[in-house]
């Protein structure tokens, strides 16, 4: 019978020879925090943290509580700016639980509410636009 030779790559911090289990890394504090939402299973939500810098997630929860979002970065000082959607309960969160970060809304969110906007901005001047078009 051939014997068989299993291989595992070695990434430093990450594995080491003879190891069952692959060791975490030990996350620091991200200075650049992102912030969303998720949908976990039907109608239940939760809220994804992630370190902008090194695209890893310190935490996830099942909820999107604002109270919930401010203690994080009291628990874990050195939050210098967040970036997050627009909704009014992470913005309430960031603001008391990292009251000095620089908030910013993503590029995703921005862009997604961009049509709206227009839209919010040109509907009462609808009545205007049969006068500015040519006629036929």
């Amino acid at each position: 019978m051939p014997n068989k030779v299993t291989f595992a790559e070695q990434v430093p911090g990450l594995t080491a020879r003879y190891q069952r289990r692959t060791a975490l890394p030990q996350l620091a504090t991200p200075r650049m925090l992102g912030v969303d939402d998720l949908a976990l299973y039907g109608d239940t939500y939760g809220t994804l943290l992630v370190d902008a810098t090194t695209r890893l997630p310190p935490t996830l929860w099942e909820s999107r509580h604002a109270e919930q979002l401010s203690r994080w970065p009291l628990a874990h000082p050195g939050v210098k700016s967040a970036c997050r959607d627009g909704s009014l309960t992470y913005r309430e969160g960031i603001a008391d639980g990292a009251p000095d970060a620089v908030r910013v809304s993503d590029r995703f969110h921005l862009w997604q509410g961009l049509p709206r906007r227009v839209q919010d901005r040109c509907r009462p001047r609808r009545g205007c636009l049969p006068a500015a078009l040519p006629a036929p």
